[in-house]
């Protein structure tokens, strides 16, 4: 009898144990929790206008009352909204400047002209142009026409101009900085999210004169090519093409990769590796490499620049174009002056306009 009871214990913990791992199944299939779609992407990632077009609605349902009041008497109006914040309305003709207050609301109904070496924690607006004096930290600031943010600058989370936006030197842009038509970074300036339709490092240059479409490179002159069908050139290990050449297909290299001077790729290139471009180089697709990419000076690349490390920018390079915007995406980039960009450049963790030190590939 002891030996049966036994046995049945052993067969019961044995099946307990074999179930015990389906339990959160069984119990998801008999009452359903998780079978909502995930939403994947919030319009505040995707959209980079997200927070000052959400400002705007703000001020529409918040402040639209004391804002016609200050136009129809032409004097500043100051209270309090729901939650207690402050906010400052200027008329923008005879007081372009807030009080010495800074901590709140600023909405000026012309021009606003900022003072140096202050702090503004709250969001402000203009509906014409915010001029910020040198050494000032924002919170984010949005204008219907143009924002000019003095040399050693910072703002905190977002910074938006219906037409341009333009960094003083030194200047740190945390967060995002987009701008309608123009937006302009001075040297030793710091950044990480921009948007504009034009784009420009330092002051510009003179591109490089475009030079003559050089002899066709064909798949038997690669060495290391493994494959070269549907219009795709495998590489395995390191490819090294010579300036002056004429690429037509796309490039998969496994290894590192360096294009030389002159060379033009109708199509796009990947590297696992290190990827070096040399100066004037032409790629009318895609520029992608699992660690650095390099751009010598007068590069032209039409399509993405996506680097998962370091992307590294001479002078001259132009990215995308007025007619098709671009994306450069890189954990860290440095851009020399004169750089120009069309569309959205990405640093993840820091941008930084600066001098780029050469490197030879």
């Amino acid at each position: 009898m002891e030996v049966i009871i036994a046995i049945l214990l052993f067969v019961i913990l044995l099946a307990a144990w074999v179930y015990l791992p389906f339990i959160p199944a069984v119990s998801e299939l008999r009452r359903p929790k998780d079978n909502q779609p995930v939403r994947v992407t919030q319009d505040s990632e995707v959209r980079v206008h997200f927070f000052a077009y959400g400002h705007h609605e703000f001020m529409e349902k918040h402040l639209a009352e004391p804002v016609s009041r200050c136009l129809a008497e032409g004097h500043t109006q100051q209270g309090e909204l729901e939650d207690g914040t402050r906010f400052v309305i200027l008329n923008g003709v005879t007081d372009q400047q807030p009080p010495e207050q800074s901590e709140a609301v600023i909405v000026s109904c012309g021009d606003l002209r900022l003072p140096p070496e202050k702090e503004y924690t709250l969001e402000m607006y203009a509906r014409e142009s915010v001029h910020g004096g040198a050494g000032n930290t924002y919170r984010a600031v949005l204008s219907d026409h143009d924002i000019a943010l003095g040399p050693n600058s910072t703002t905190l989370r977002w910074v938006h101009a219906c037409q341009s936006v333009n960094a003083g030197e030194g200047c740190t842009l945390w967060g995002r900085v987009s701008a309608g038509e123009r937006l302009t970074l001075d040297k030793d300036t710091v950044f990480e999210r921009l948007n504009a339709p034009c784009i420009e490092f330092g002051e510009p240059v003179d591109p490089l004169t475009p030079a003559r479409e050089g002899e066709r490179l064909d798949p038997g002159d690669v060495p290391h090519l493994i494959d070269d069908s549907a219009g795709r050139w495998l590489v395995k290990g390191k490819l090294d093409i010579p300036d002056n050449r004429r690429v037509e297909a796309n490039l998969v290299v496994t290894g590192g990769g360096r294009i030389g001077d002159g060379t033009t790729i109708k199509g796009s290139i990947k590297s696992h590796k290190d990827l070096y471009l040399g100066r004037g180089v032409k790629v009318d697709g895609s520029v992608v490499s699992q660690r650095d990419i390099y751009l010598d000076e007068g590069c032209r690349i039409r399509g993405p620049i996506l680097a998962e490390r370091v992307v590294h920018i001479q002078r001259g390079c132009v990215l995308g174009s007025p007619e098709q915007a671009t994306t450069v995406s890189a954990r860290r980039a440095r851009v020399a002056p004169g750089v120009v960009a069309y569309g959205t450049f990405w640093a993840h963790e820091e941008g930084h306009v600066m001098v780029v030190p050469r490197k030879d590939g």
